[in-house]
This record gives structure tokens, C-alpha cells and sequence, in this order.
């Protein structure tokens, strides 16, 4: 992810120079890739946490296996706000990107400082998770007021279906392997992507087809 956004901020910035729309075509693209990355992240980080953590740290480190869960989710959301992030700071905005930082950081000190003494390493979790959503939320209100609204449906509905599909593939396969577990998943989500037509998916499919031809 950060090599990606590392390239993604000058190709957003020389796109707003040209225009509103040149602007805007290299953002949705990028929002709605980002989206279909992070999803993944978090429903196979809630599946995969008990295999992963055996895999790399053992059985005395079965603690960890709900603390990936959660923190599933929180890289899922850094994963999808960072394109927000990046677009607010191609049009000049960056002190509406700092000041989502700052009440995050601000977020995340506060609850640590109240949920740590009493939850340990799980309130910690928590915390990460909930600041995580605030500067997400933030940064979607920013972006919305700044620059335009977006249309949240058409970019989590494709997604979201899949996700389901990727998580009722892990549940019926609970029993199996967790390669087994693994690739299945993500293929069905990759299979709901295609059958429904979402737009990324959709173009990727079409420019296959345009280079064998």
C-alpha cells in the first residue's frame, strides 16, 4: 500500500492541474480499488487469524488470534482512506488532512490511556479500530464537503456482495484447510466481482480480451 499511494499522490496532483475530470477519473479509479482491496484484508485477517498466528508464532501465542481480527479491520480501513487522504492533498487541503490526524491521534491517546489498564492488549486493539474509523470518517465528510459527495453505493454495492460471498465461503469451509480455505474465498470473491459486473473488474476483463484478440 504505501508504494501505491506513494505514486498515487503525484499522478492525482498533475491530474488535478488538468482539470476536473482528468482529476476525477484517476480518483474513482482509485477509490474503488482500493475498496476492493481492503475488504478482502479484513474479512480474511477475521477467517485466517487462528491459522496465520499458529503458523508464524505457535501455540503459545494463541492471544494474538483475536487481537488480528480487530486489527484486520483497522489496516482494511488505513488501506481504503488513504485514497481520501491523498485527494484532499492534491487539491491543496492538507491542513483538512492534518487536522483528521490530529483528532485521531488525539482519539487514540485518550482511549489508550482509559481502555489499556483495564483491557490490555485487547482495549489497545480497540482503540486502533475506533480511531482508525474516526479519521476515516472524517476524511469522507472533508472530501464530501470540499470536493464533491460521492456515490456510496455504487462503490460498496459490488464489494460488500462479494464480501458476503468471501465470508460465507470461509464459514462453509471452516473445516478444511486453511490454504484450502483461502483460495476458495477469494476466488468466490473474485467470481461475485465478475458475474455482477463491477466496473474495475468489468474494464480488467475487457483489456484482457482487447490484448489476445
Amino acid at each position: 500500500p504505501l508504494t501505491y499511494f506513494a505514486g498515487l499522490l503525484p499522478a492525482l496532483t498533475r491530474a488535478c492541474t488538468a482539470g476536473r475530470e482528468e482529476f476525477w477519473a484517476v480518483f474513482d479509479r482509485s477509490l474503488r480499488l482500493t475498496l476492493l482491496c481492503s475488504l478482502p484484508i479484513a474479512i480474511g485477517g477475521t477467517f485466517l487469524a487462528q491459522p496465520i498466528v499458529d503458523l508464524l508464532y505457535g501455540p503459545d501465542y494463541a492471544q494474538s488470534v483475536l487481537i488480528l481480527k480487530i486489527l484486520a479491520w483497522s489496516a482494511a480501513m488505513v488501506v481504503f482512506r488513504a485514497t481520501l487522504r491523498h485527494g484532499l492533498l492534491a487539491v491543496g487541503r492538507q491542513d483538512l488532512a492534518l487536522r483528521a490526524a490530529l483528532v485521531a491521534v488525539s482519539l487514540n491517546i485518550l482511549l489508550n490511556s482509559l481502555l489499556i489498564s483495564k483491557y490490555g492488549m485487547l482495549g489497545a486493539a480497540f482503540t486502533t479500530v475506533f480511531s482508525d474509523l474516526a479519521w476515516l470518517t472524517i476524511s469522507i465528510a472533508d472530501f464530501g464537503r470540499v470536493i464533491a459527495r460521492l456515490n456510496w453505493i455504487s462503490y460498496l454495492y459490488h464489494p460488500l456482495l462479494a464480501s458476503v460471498a468471501m465470508a460465507l465461503s470461509f464459514y462453509l469451509l471452516k473445516e478444511q484447510n486453511w490454504l484450502l480455505q483461502a483460495v476458495a474465498s477469494v476466488s468466490v470473491y473474485g467470481i461475485i466481482l465478475v458475474v455482477t459486473g463491477e466496473k474495475e473488474t468489468r474494464s480488467w476483463i475487457q483489456k484482457r480480451r482487447m490484448g489476445v484478440s
